[in-house]
């Protein structure tokens, strides 16, 4: 018999979802800019009032808007020598859907804690002469999004250490 003169179809069903994967590029954003991660953010964290007011509303198309992770990196003086305390970063999140918007909620990170601990390395954060950056770590430093599509970035533990941080920012990528 030759090869193909006598074969059924294989039945092509699958109760398993189809998965294509995809890429995108997209910038780092700034999302708390210079001298504020070196502070602790003294405010009420809860997503009304004067907290929100007060930050930049980060819009999801900014941040490469199919993304559904928000990964994170603080960007420091090159000056720096050593960290006596890593930045520790909330987030917060709502979605925004023409005249419908939802409350604000706390994003946990990857690592299910209501917050990521970022710490530099002086010794390791590749930089470019002026400013380092850490390595992203998606495992601590990053956020599900959740569906949400505008996200506040704030500071509750400062990052502190010997060196100038009042120029140190916190920068988010969306994968």
């Amino acid at each position: 018999m030759a090869l193909g003169d006598n074969h059924e179809a294989l039945p092509m069903n699958s109760v398993a979802p189809h998965v294509a994967p995809i890429s995108m590029d997209c910038q780092w954003i700034e999302v708390i800019e210079a001298g504020k991660i070196s502070t602790a953010d003294a405010s009420d964290v809860d997503g009304t009032g004067d907290f929100v007011d007060t930050r930049v509303v980060i819009k999801k198309d900014a941040i490469g808007g199919a993304c559904t992770t928000l990964v994170a990196c603080i960007k420091y003086d090159d000056g720096v020598s050593a960290i006596s305390q890593a930045a520790r970063i909330g987030c917060i999140g709502r979605c925004r859907r023409g005249s419908t918007v939802d409350n604000w909620v706390r994003l946990r990170a990857k690592s299910g804690n209501a917050y990521a601990d970022i710490t530099p390395d002086p010794t390791k954060d590749m930089g470019d002469g002026t400013f380092k950056r850490t390595t992203p770590n998606v495992a601590n430093a990053a956020w599900d999004t959740l569906g949400c599509n505008e996200f506040v970035f704030f500071s509750e533990l400062p990052l502190t250490g010997t060196g100038t941080f009042t120029t140190a920012t916190l920068e988010v990528k969306g994968l």
